[in-house]
C-alpha cells in the first residue's frame, strides 16, 4: 500500500468544514505535508483556505468503499487521538477539530463495515 493511499483512509475523518493540514498531518504522524499537498494537486482534497484541508463527498464516500477504514487500518490516528483526549488539564486550541473527528469515526466505521460486508 502506497503511503497515499493510507492518508485517503485517514481523510474520512475530517470534518466537514475542514481541518488545519499541519493538525491532520500530525493527527496521522507524518512528518512531511508532501503527501497531504499531493492529494491536493491530484484533486482529491480540497483546500477550502489556505490552511484548511477538507474532503469532497464523493471522494469519501469512493474512500469508505474502496480502501475500508476501520478500527485496525487507521489505528495510528485513533492511538493519536486518544493521547490527546488522555492531557487532562492541557488547553487544546484544537478541541472543536478534535471532537468533530471523533464524532466522525463511529459512524464512518460503521459505513466502510456495511460496504466491506456488502461486498
Amino acid at each position: 500500500m502506497t503511503l497515499t493511499a493510507r492518508e485517503m483512509r485517514y481523510t474520512t475523518f475530517i470534518p466537514d468544514d475542514g481541518i488545519r493540514g499541519r493538525l491532520f498531518a500530525e493527527l496521522i504522524s507524518i512528518e512531511s505535508m508532501d503527501a497531504i499537498n499531493d492529494l491536493i494537486e491530484l484533486g482529491f482534497i480540497q483546500n477550502p483556505e489556505m490552511d484548511k484541508i477538507a474532503l469532497y463527498p464523493l471522494v469519501q464516500e469512493i474512500i469508505i468503499s474502496d480502501l475500508n477504514p476501520d478500527s485496525e487500518n487507521c489505528r495510528p490516528l485513533l492511538d493519536n487521538i486518544h493521547r490527546i483526549c488522555l492531557q487532562h488539564g492541557v488547553d487544546i486550541p484544537y478541541y472543536s477539530a478534535l471532537f468533530a473527528i471523533t464524532e466522525n469515526v463511529p459512524s464512518y466505521l460503521a459505513l466502510s463495515e456495511n460496504a466491506a460486508t456488502a461486498e
